[in-house]
Formats: structure tokens, C-alpha cells, sequence
């Protein structure tokens, strides 16, 4: 929401909430509903980058991009770096650990949908950091997941909620791809989602490719859509598209 509006008290609890976070060291208790809080997890990896990379491009702190790089470290012993089998190098285990304590034990079962999330963290700390090769790592885990979607017949496309390295069977819930195409579209710098932008003190909401030039906000979408833009978190605006819309910001 401040991202989106440039809200002022959602940025001061979204600041807060990244402070009161520094006192983690591992990342847990994303999937308490199955797994005890203090099972290690790819997903509290995911969230946490997503947060500090977020608060860095909000509030300019270089702290933040510290803590986003640090919690995308977290993430890699999930992450397979090896093929002992055909479908198997960046297939992702979901956490350390057994749900409920018991069964089943999450190592050698990977479910690439958390690992997707990951991923596209990870796509969101690129612009700022090159410790690693972010965006390779991402790409990787996007190939597995591609390659454990089931090839054809009634599920054909879908994403398996588990997937048995040692037998490479899919097992469980099959899962919409929208993940997957969102992931490659952001892999490949397209939009995915809503666009935010800032400049010349202002900040822009759009649902196609934006920038700001000389106080006008410049959209491309396909001639003859419909859709509103958001200025400065107040002002909506109706536009029916002739191809590159220009949108006065005063």
C-alpha cells in the first residue's frame, strides 16, 4: 500500500515492522499450517527479501538492501545445486523439517511453488545487488518448476504440489501455472502486475508500462483499452488508450 500510494502511516508500519524483524536470524514460521513455527523455510526466505527490498526502495536505507541480500542467502541451502536425477538441479525443499512433526520429511520433496515465490523475490533484488547471480539462480528454479508441470492429459500445465526427486513422480494438489507465467514474464522485464513510478514529486499507479516525462505520465497500452491510473495515491483517472497515453500529473 505504500508502495502503491505513497501513503505516509502505511510506510511508518511497514518501517516498523522491518525493525522489529532485525532480531531474526532464520527464517521460520511461514507454513504453521502444517509445520511447527520453528521449521526453517524458503518461504520466510521469499518474504523477507520481498519486505527489505521494498523498504530499501522506499526509504533509501542502505541497511535494508544489507538485510534483502542476507535473507536471499538464507534461501540457497534450499535450493538443490546438484542432478542426481533428470528433473532435480534448483528443484527447491519447502523447509527442514516433517509436517506435524512426523511425516512426511521434506528432504528430497521438493514443492517448487515456495520455491517460485523465491524466485521471484529474487527478481526484485536484482536492479540493487550483484553479490550473486540472482537472476541465474532464479531462472534455474523457474527451468525445474517448468519441468515438473505435468506434460499432458486432464492436468496437463498444472504445477504438482510435490514432487518425488528419487521416483520424479508428481504428487498431491496440482496447482495453477499463473505463478510460473508471472515468474517468466519478470524474468524476462515485462509486466506481470501493477507498474509504480516516481518522479518530478509525483507517483504513479498503472496497470501498463508507465514513466514520468516533463510532468506527464506516459503510458503504453494497446489502443483502444480501458483503464484507470492512480496519481499520488488520490487521484484517479479514467483513460480509454490510443496506443501511448500522456496524463497530465497537475
Amino acid at each position: 500500500h505504500a508502495r502503491a500510494t505513497g501513503d505516509p502511516r502505511s510506510l511508518e508500519g511497514g518501517l516498523r515492522t522491518l525493525e522489529y524483524m532485525r532480531r531474526f536470524r532464520t527464517p521460520r514460521g511461514a507454513q504453521t499450517w502444517e509445520l511447527s513455527l520453528h521449521t526453517p523455510d524458503i518461504l520466510a526466505s521469499a518474504y523477507l527479501v520481498w519486505a527489505y527490498v521494498r523498504g530499501f526502495e522506499l526509504a533509501g536505507r542502505e541497511e535494508y538492501l544489507d538485510l534483502a541480500r542476507r535473507w536471499a542467502l538464507s534461501g540457497l541451502p534450499f535450493v538443490y545445486q546438484w542432478s542426481r536425477h533428470p528433473t532435480m538441479a534448483y528443484a527447491t525443499v519447502p523447509v527442514f523439517g516433517a509436517t506435524n512433526w512426523n511425516a512426511p520429511n521434506w528432504i528430497g520433496l521438493p514443492v517448487q511453488w515456495c520455491g517460485t515465490v523465491y524466485a521471484y523475490s529474487l527478481v526484485q533484488l536484482v536492479p540493487h545487488d550483484d553479490a550473486l547471480d540472482w537472476k541465474k539462480l532464479a531462472e534455474g528454479i523457474l527451468l525445474a518448476a517448468e519441468q515438473m508441470q505435468y506434460p499432458d492429459g486432464p492436468l496437463a500445465g498444472c504445477l504438482p504440489d510435490v514432487f518425488d526427486l528419487a521416483s520424479q513422480a508428481r504428487l498431491g494438489p496440482s496447482i495453477n501455472p499463473c505463478a510460473l507465467a508471472s515468474l517468466r514474464l519478470v524474468l524476462a522485464g515485462e509486466l506481470d502486475s501493477l507498474a509504480v513510478v516516481t518522479g518530478d514529486g509525483h507517483r504513479v499507479l498503472a496497470p501498463f508500462p508507465v514513466e514520468i516525462r516533463d510532468g506527464r505520465a506516459i503510458v503504453r497500452a494497446p489502443a483502444g483499452a480501458t483503464y484507470q491510473v492512480l496519481v499520488d495515491g488520490e487521484r484517479v483517472v479514467d483513460v480509454t488508450s490510443t496506443g501511448e497515453d500522456s496524463i497530465p500529473l497537475e
